[in-house]
């Protein structure tokens, strides 16, 4: 972005409910950059049935990873059909709702489309919008502000779906954020597939030095 010539960066500051702020920028909660904002569930593991297919289906404790390529168990379809787990998609940003340890709180972003637990809220940007990245660096950010959050607001210590709405954010113009996208992206993208080659590196050697054990 080129600052001099550029209108989005104005030297006026106004006062908002968030403080002072740039003019031209807005004030709004968590819930007018997204199109939802759900949780999942978790299939019944006494079903067998439900579990070991080829359907990934993402935990609380997975959002350890800024960035999630992969998950740790797969369900099937059955354990689709008979639970409340939900379809979050590439994109979306999931924040740990509740968890063990430093879980509660951590923020990850989607690479590909995944099921999600009920400890895991998810953030889907609002249809044509370029919230995508604004809701995932913006909330990776906040990470003792949604403990706190959860702590003050809940008896069991956990974030809900109308908490995590309602978080005040502060919105900059349009432009800038599409500006943002067109740099960050390619370096977001860059880290994804550097990670993708990496686990599938790993993968590969576990499974040739589990032959070579097994001669």
């Amino acid at each position: 972005i080129d600052k001099a010539n550029s209108d989005l960066f104005p030297d006026e500051l106004v006062d908002s409910q968030l403080g002072t702020i740039p003019s031209g920028w807005r004030t709004a909660t968590l819930s007018d950059c997204c199109e939802k904002i759900f949780s999942g569930g978790t299939p019944d593991r006494s079903i067998k049935d439900f579990w070991h297919g080829n359907i990934p289906w993402l935990s609380s404790g997975e959002t350890r990873n800024s960035f999630i390529i992969k998950t740790e168990e797969c369900i099937t379809p059955a354990g689709v059909d008979n639970s409340s787990t939900r379809l979050a998609k590439r994109g979306n940003t999931v924040i740990a709702s509740a968890g063990q340890g430093q879980t509660r709180g951590q923020t990850s972003l989607l690479s590909g489309d995944f099921y999600i637990n009920q400890s895991i809220i998810a953030l889907e940007p609002k249809n044509g919008e370029p919230y995508e990245l604004f809701n995932y660096f913006g909330m990776e950010r906040r990470y003792d502000e949604l403990r706190q959050l959860s702590d003050s607001n809940s008896s069991r210590g956990s974030l809900t779906t109308k908490l995590v709405a309602q978080i005040p954010v502060i919105i900059p113009p349009k432009q800038l954020l599409k500006s943002f996208d067109k740099i960050v992206a390619p370096i977001v993208s860059a880290i994804v597939n550097n990670e993708a080659q990496s686990e599938s590196l790993s993968s590969t050697r576990d499974a040739v030095s589990i032959k070579l054990l097994g001669k």
